[in-house]
């Protein structure tokens, strides 16, 4: 099978899972209001944010431990990273419960109408699953089968529509319910996905877990930082705001997720081939990856916008007009944030982590300062114009590591931009 028919196929799949997640998204705002759409995104925010400090960037360690990984087997290296992603995943989970209180009593992110128990059980369950799901689908990319991945994620979002249609037909949709639904199609991914990596137990080396998460480790302060850019602007609006402000910025989100599954498609489809080629192979490819995914991700943006600023009051009710303009102001930084994905592959390919952490660091402060100036006064809007820039920060820093690390220079990307023509992805194909 050819790049171009794999990036073809998991791209497709990941745009199904697009759409239908958009369905779902939709149904639930407008039968369940902002508020409770609000009260959904912070559960998984907050979720997101334990799975992301408790996984150690496991799934980072044995990429790279993929590449060098000495005498130990490819096959035992996927193996340990497929079998204790659900072992990792089930220990934070009931590590995940106090956090899940936690959440529950901040003052303007109450759960409500979720009980206590509700609300630390979604915490838990999403934990486990976020971090089980996190390190298959790495597995899954590591062997090159980024559409078999793609199609893990489309089970687990049929199952999430499904629980709400039924709620919808049985008039008995609840955010219980929505969540209890989008946690059983999250459990169901990692099932599959684990089916799918067709690792022997046998496999399983715990000398290799420790190995893994010890590489992982060094990435760790860089992958906190970034999925703390991603998401504390979502619980600091809470905070400053209130839910239903939240509501508001997470339907502006949710449809810049076309661009992200875009950027990730190409970046997941090519990552074998990151981690394969020899270091200047890789690196020259990496900056023709760069260059492929701005002009793409660009273009899309623009229609986006275009079909977002009427469809949104259409879709999501008058109640949501206010999203368009924090659609608008969002473009700009989703585009920057997809364009240099590639880059990170590389730095993991090097090992290069402080190059990681420098740039979410930096970014991570400028999002926090803008976002406690700006959300007082302008609410989602002021959300989106840190969120724009922080994230402006974040690609810039990372190609000044780049350049430092291979030597390419700016003058390479302006060529790169200049030359690109329509058979510029064929170029890519291994004959």
């Amino acid at each position: 099978m050819t790049m171009r028919v794999t990036l073809l196929g998991a791209t497709t799949v990941r745009f199904a899972v697009l759409g239908v997640a958009f369905v779902t998204s939709v149904l639930v705002a407008r039968n369940l209001g902002a508020e409770a759409r609000g009260i959904f995104q912070i559960v998984l925010t907050t979720s997101l944010l334990v799975a992301s400090v408790g996984g150690l960037s496991g799934e980072l360690g044995f990429a790279e431990l993929s590449i060098r990984r000495g005498a130990m087997s490819r096959q035992r290296v996927l193996g340990t990273l497929s079998y204790c992603s659900v072992l990792w995943g089930v220990i934070l989970g009931f590590l995940a419960f106090a956090t899940g209180l936690g959440a529950h009593q901040l003052r303007d992110l109450q759960l409500d109408p979720l009980s206590v128990r509700a609300g630390l059980l979604s915490v838990g369950g999403f934990v486990t699953t976020t971090v089980a799901n996190t390190w298959l689908q790495r597995a899954l990319h590591l062997q090159g089968r980024a559409a078999v991945a793609a199609a893990c994620s489309l089970a687990e979002v049929l199952v999430a529509l499904i629980v709400v249609l039924h709620g919808l037909a049985s008039d008995s949709l609840s955010l219980q319910r929505v969540l209890v639904g989008t946690l059983a199609g999250s459990a169901l991914a990692a099932l599959l996905a684990l089916t799918a990596t067709r690792s022997p137990i046998s496999s399983v080396d715990f000398t290799v877990l420790a190995r893994g998460l010890h590489a992982g480790a060094k990435f760790h302060l860089s992958q906190v930082a970034l999925q703390m850019l991603m998401r504390l602007d979502i619980l600091l609006l809470g905070l400053l705001a209130g839910a239903a402000s939240v509501g508001h910025y997470a339907v502006a989100v949710s449809i810049t997720a076309p661009l992200a599954v875009l950027a990730s498609s190409m970046a997941s489809t090519f990552l074998n081939r990151q981690f394969v080629d020899s270091d200047s192979e890789a690196a020259e490819f990496t900056l023709k990856l760069v260059v492929v995914t701005a002009v793409l991700v660009g273009a899309f943006a623009l229609v986006v916008a275009a079909v977002a600023w009427p469809a949104i009051p259409a879709l999501w009710g008058g109640a949501f007009t206010d999203s368009r303009m924090v659609l608008v102001i969002l473009l700009p930084g989703v585009v920057a944030l997809a364009a240099q994905r590639p880059l990170g592959h590389l730095f993991v390919r090097h090992g290069a982590a402080r190059a990681m952490t420098s740039r979410a660091l930096g970014a991570l402060a400028v999002s926090v300062v803008l976002d406690v100036a700006l959300i007082p006064p302008f609410g989602a809007v002021g959300a989106a114009a840190a969120c724009t820039c922080a994230y402006l920060v974040y690609a810039a820093i990372s190609w000044r590591h780049f350049t430092m690390l291979t030597g390419h220079t700016t003058r390479d990307l302006w060529h790169g931009f200049n030359v690109f023509d329509r058979t510029t992805v064929n170029r890519w194909e291994r004959k």
